[in-house]
């Protein structure tokens, strides 16, 4: 059900919410509110109809998609009608709120959208869980996603209604919407191929292999992907901030914001993704069953790769930021045709490795194309004195865990207390153990090497909305050396 909202939603989105996150920012720093106001108007027209498409391409396919996926998968065929009925309200409102919440954002309401973000999350996977525990099948979670998406809806119109009062016109101008639907279908194009690279590895493990390989390495993708979270905040940020430096001509800002925010992205995410890739097996337990520790090895392979080409979001936005989407068809077809190429070739002989390998190969095509096209139109930018330290920095976290992993839980203290403590709970307090030790070793390393500067967090911080800004002392005196007196010589003076 999740693959039949994403796939459709995708479609009917139509690349609209990087179009008006671009194009009102664009606006809004030209002072061209009477242009904001016309395209507002003339998307909600659009919005309605791709609403009703969303809802009668599920509705009307439901014949085909009742017996074909969700009775096949165990569903009664019942409740699959009934799932699907739910999932077509589920996906006109998911296209309704996921655009509303993109103009939000093209406002640079930064705040008001991170909000939206944040209860989005917890509504949808609250109500569905709810219900789903109330009730135990499967039109219960297609309901609680229906209501969800629904009430994010009417909370995102309100919001964006209270934004354009406080934007005073005078002027009534027609704003033209083939330049944002020229930015927006090829963006539409390679979101479609993107979804297709993004299942065809796990189609390919399921019609090949099946049964349990398919369901451990769909949990180490689950895994996987929800590392990305850490850093998709700063994607946020970046689209509209580079169509404001767009409207100005502003190379130089862009060219900037995307060095210092591959730092910070490199710096964020780089050790989270070692530190779960190496211990992917502990975190398996405590997350899920000891039949899925198999999944350690593919969810460490994807984590590495992802590490790697980090600033591949970064390059993606800043791309976007200038208008130039048409790219991304090459990208993702390429990134398509190559997971397909490997997976068919690997899976058969290594079931979870070769679909990681394939999975991952779309993570390095995609940078690849991408970063020719930025460096290109000259919109790419690297620190690598810095990226090279944060990787050491990382690695000497990883030695630390290590050594106290091997050396000091083996010894008689702490193996003959653990002895009489229940699994879950041993492998509660590794994790915990792990954590403190490498937040611990990462900051020193971090410190020591010098490999954040208090100028670099600074200029990130004017992305930052204002109710943020109290985070930057504390990130200024954990990662910069030497900062505590100068903090403290400030608040002096």
């Amino acid at each position: 059900m999740q693959a039949i909202l994403s796939i459709v939603t995708t479609i009917f989105i139509f690349g609209l919410s990087q179009a008006v996150q671009h194009f009102i920012s664009h606006h809004l720093a030209r002072s061209e509110t009477d242009k904001i106001r016309s395209l507002l108007r003339k998307t909600f027209l659009l919005l309605v109809i791709l609403m009703s498409g969303s809802f009668l391409s599920i509705f009307l396919l439901s014949p085909i998609l009742a017996p074909g996926l969700l009775v096949r998968a165990g569903i009664s065929s019942g409740s699959a009608y009934e799932s699907l009925e739910f999932l077509s309200v589920a996906a006109a409102a998911m296209v309704g709120s996921t655009i509303v919440n993109s103009m939000v954002l093209g406002f640079q309401r930064f705040k008001t959208n991170g909000f939206l973000v944040l209860l989005n999350a917890i509504v949808t996977y609250g109500s569905a869980s709810f219900l789903l525990y109330r009730f135990g099948d499967s039109q219960a979670v297609a309901a609680g996603w229906a209501a969800s998406y629904t009430f994010m809806l009417i909370l995102g119109m309100f919001f964006l209604a209270a934004i354009t009062r406080s934007t005073k016109t005078t002027k009534t101008e027609n704003m033209n919407l083939r330049p944002m639907l020229r930015y927006s279908i090829p963006i539409l194009l390679a979101s479609i191929v993107s979804t297709g690279s993004v299942y065809a590895d796990r189609l390919i493990v399921d019609y090949l292999v099946g049964g349990n390989v398919f369901a451990v390495y769909s949990y180490a993708l689950l895994i996987a992907s929800s590392v990305a979270f850490l850093v998709s905040p700063l994607n946020n940020i970046l689209l509209p901030k580079f169509s404001e430096y767009f409207s100005y001509n502003d190379a130089n800002s862009i060219r900037r914001g995307i060095r210092l925010t591959i730092n910070v992205a490199t710096f964020i995410y780089t050790p989270i993704a070692l530190w779960i890739a190496v211990l992917g097996m502990p975190i398996i337990l405590v997350l899920g069953h000891v039949d899925y520790t198999t999944g350690a090895v593919p969810l460490a392979i994807i984590l590495v790769f992802s590490a790697l080409f980090i600033s591949q979001g970064v390059l993606v936005q800043g791309l976007q930021g200038i208008r130039v989407t048409s790219i991304f068809i090459i990208s993702s077809g390429l990134s398509l045709l190559s997971n397909i190429t490997l997976s068919v070739i690997l899976v058969p002989r290594y079931p979870l490795v070769g679909a990681a390998i394939g999975y991952s190969s779309v993570i390095v095509i995609n940078f690849l194309v991408i970063l020719y096209f930025a460096l290109k139109f000259k919109i790419a930018s690297y620190d690598f004195k810095t990226i090279s330290k944060v990787w050491i920095s990382s690695a000497v976290m990883l030695i630390a865990i290590s050594a106290f992993n091997f050396v000091i839980l083996p010894l008689s203290p702490f193996s003959s207390f653990l002895s009489y403590v229940p699994s879950i709970i041993v492998d509660i307090f590794y994790l915990f153990i792990y954590i403190v030790i490498g937040l611990s070793v990462y900051v020193v390393a971090i410190r020591i090497m010098r490999a954040m500067r208090r100028e670099d967090i600074e200029f990130f911080y004017t992305f930052v909305p204002a109710s943020l800004q109290f985070s930057k002392n504390l990130m200024i005196l954990l990662f910069v050396s030497g900062s505590a007196s100068r903090i403290s010589a400030v608040g002096g003076k």
